[in-house]
């Protein structure tokens, strides 16, 4: 998938699908990111797809996913890559980095919210390219539900005209919840009170 620079006659809040990825189903959940990328060349056990490829269905394994990007700007891009949806149960973000080695990120609803790479319902990385590179990465995503395979990216700032007001609302009855949770372990511990530990 190549990122291009974008100008003033074309919206900078665009959202692009991953036009080409490659997959694989680890049966056994034990190959790491590092026994993944290693199966480049000649036992590549990857198989082309598109990354807007539907639904995979119901997956026992791990799937992982392979993608590439290449930034053709002269200056550097940072995009968000939105993966699946909300009911995945752990997925993990693989993004080399410049010295050796990966960057993990995780998401899903397994993941604690407070813990996800960015603060929105749906599974996002946030994804760096410098001017004129390529990276590879890599996607590790395991579910007792089905599996759904749109990745998609775009700009910050379109993500930003996309929170709708049901995500507002969401995210109030959310703090709600937290403030009276924190008010309730304040009473705990101040009075000692156990009745107030499970309210």
């Amino acid at each position: 998938c190549v990122v291009r620079q974008q100008n003033s006659r074309t919206k900078p809040n665009s959202l692009t699908p991953v036009d080409q990825a490659g997959i694989m189903i680890d049966g056994g959940r034990s190959l790491s990111v590092d026994d993944v990328a290693a199966l480049s060349g000649a036992g590549d056990r990857f198989q082309s797809t598109t990354g807007n490829a539907g639904n995979l269905g119901y997956v026992t394994g791990a799937v992982w996913l392979r993608f590439s990007l290449r930034n053709s700007a002269a200056g550097s891009r940072r995009l968000l890559l939105q993966v699946g949806e909300p009911r995945l149960d752990d997925i993990r973000f693989y993004a080399p980095r410049r010295g050796g080695g990966w960057s993990v990120a995780q998401g899903g609803d397994r993941t604690p919210f407070v813990a996800h790479t960015y603060p929105y319902r749906k599974p996002i990385f946030p994804v760096t390219l410098a001017a004129h590179s390529s990276a590879t990465y890599y996607l590790r995503i395991v579910s007792q539900s089905a599996i759904p395979l749109p990745l998609r990216l775009f700009s910050p700032e379109y993500l930003a005209t996309r929170v709708s007001p049901k995500d507002v609302l969401v995210a109030m009855i959310y703090g709600v919840i937290g403030v009276m949770a924190l008010y309730n372990l304040v009473l705990f511990f101040g009075l000692r009170e156990r009745s107030y530990f499970w309210y």
